[in-house]
């Protein structure tokens, strides 16, 4: 197969990139391991309202959840508000967004292989590919693009192939539950904790309704984080709010 543009993974970053590549007339190949797109989704959901305007596409007023007006940070008993402009937010629905995204890209010309993984690059001079090989349900298929977008995530197979990605880099990793009959305390507003209790990195309270939220944990180092989670959760502050989730 011959493609224009080869697009690694279905996330908002490769869809977007598909969508305006086929928007000009580009034969455009997305490639996503996953069987489907938007599962297993290690992410906040919550969007900049500064940056929104800044999309290729306007997000469907019913993808949106909730409209945050700032962020509040605390860090020990030091805290600190922020309201308004870049402090803004509004939380999406990140499953149905995905899926609203890569949906435009296909309607504008793009074409999806689900269950389909980068397996190896063949790289030529000044970066070219010259091909790609990709593991699919049905054996092994052979793409030569000529241009190859990565957007496979932090992990990523296609920085890998080309060298600049190694093991001795720090790789941040989340986790993140969705929470339903939490008791927020400013349903309005995003809170980021940092302390002992997360060292390399902080976490979060993003409300998504006035009895829901998304709590999650994000830390650039080696740590477990299920510990640091329920040492979050065992703040007096914190358990207030979510002792009942």
């Amino acid at each position: 197969m011959q493609c224009d543009v080869l697009v690694v993974g279905a996330g908002p970053a490769g869809s977007s990139a598909a969508y305006e590549a086929a928007s000009k007339g580009l034969n455009v190949v997305v490639c996503e391991k996953k069987p489907e797109v938007s599962v297993d989704i290690a992410c906040a959901g919550v969007l900049s309202s500064f940056l929104v305007p800044m999309l290729p596409l306007t997000i469907p007023k019913e993808l949106i959840l909730w409209k945050n007006r700032g962020v509040t940070f605390t860090v020990d008993d030091v805290i600190v508000n922020r309201i308004g402009n870049v402090w803004s937010s509004y939380a999406i629905d990140r499953g149905e967004f995905d899926k609203w995204f890569i949906n435009n890209a296909i309607n504008a010309g793009a074409n999806l292989l689900l269950g389909t993984e980068l397996l190896d690059l063949k790289i030529g001079d000044s970066f070219h590919v010259e091909k790609a090989l990709l593991k699919t349900a049905d054996g092994i298929l052979e793409i030569k693009p000529k241009v190859v977008i990565a957007a496979d995530g932090a992990d990523c197979t296609v920085a890998r192939n080309m060298g600049v990605l190694n093991d001795d880099l720090l790789m941040g990793r989340g986790l993140v539950f969705d929470c339903k009959n939490v008791n927020i305390s400013q349903p309005y507003i995003d809170q980021v904790f940092f302390g002992d209790f997360i060292p390399g990195g902080y976490e979060n309270i993003f409300p998504t309704s006035k009895r829901s939220a998304n709590i999650g944990v994000g830390s650039i180092l080696d740590i477990d984080l299920e510990k640091s989670f329920q040492e979050f959760c065992d703040l007096p502050s914190v358990k207030e709010q979510i002792s009942k989730a």
